[in-house]
């Protein structure tokens, strides 16, 4: 068994029982090393592996990235209060920024402390005690209907106002235009019609 996991003793732990224990995931294998082997071997090790090493690779950058308290799959960079993905390839891209590097120039100087990540939940909860709290003003008056365009307008009732008149002729011609076109079509259809 311990033949097995000489390379791998990082990620391996043999038990006072004989059997062997990955650190990665937790799965417990028996006393039998072909089993281990086989999951060695194995692409759920490699992924597992492949994690392990992206985590490793992360905690390079902390103190000033680390994971959201917030978003669980994302990383908060306390220098820059920005949030990205948690993969190695938008941590070196956000590192290689010219906002990181002016701030973690500042912050090596001593003129720029680390900001925390604001807890999303308490502000929440914060927001909603402050509206309970806070008195209504008693000044606010709020009608009790709005007034509709007619009356905005100042037309009374069905009455039309002149604009709106002048406006439909002018698209549409005159009344007397209009009949006189009507008539045309109808006569254009029926020489049309066998």
């Amino acid at each position: 068994m311990e033949a097995a996991i000489a390379k791998r003793e990082e990620h391996f732990r043999i038990q006072a029982d004989g059997r062997c224990q990955c650190l990665l995931n937790g799965h417990v294998f028996g006393s039998n090393p072909q089993d281990l082997l086989k999951f060695i071997g194995g692409a759920k090790y490699q992924r597992l592996l492949a994690k392990a090493e992206n985590e490793k690779q992360i905690k390079r950058y902390e103190p000033f990235i680390h994971t959201s308290k917030n978003f669980g799959d994302k990383m908060y960079c306390s220098l820059t209060c920005h949030l990205m993905n948690k993969n190695l390839a938008s941590i070196e891209r956000h590192v290689q920024g010219k906002k990181y590097r002016k701030a973690k120039e500042l912050h090596d100087k001593g003129e720029f402390e680390l900001i925390v990540e604001p807890d999303l939940v308490e502000e929440d909860e914060d927001e909603d005690e402050e509206e309970t709290e806070a008195p209504m003003d008693a000044d606010i008056t709020i009608p009790s209907r709005l007034p509709t365009m007619e009356e905005e307008a100042g037309v009374q009732g069905d009455e039309v106002p002149e604009v709106k008149i002048q406006q439909a002729q002018a698209k549409c011609g005159s009344p007397m235009r209009r009949k006189q076109r009507t008539a045309h079509h109808k006569k254009k259809r029926q020489k049309a019609m066998p």
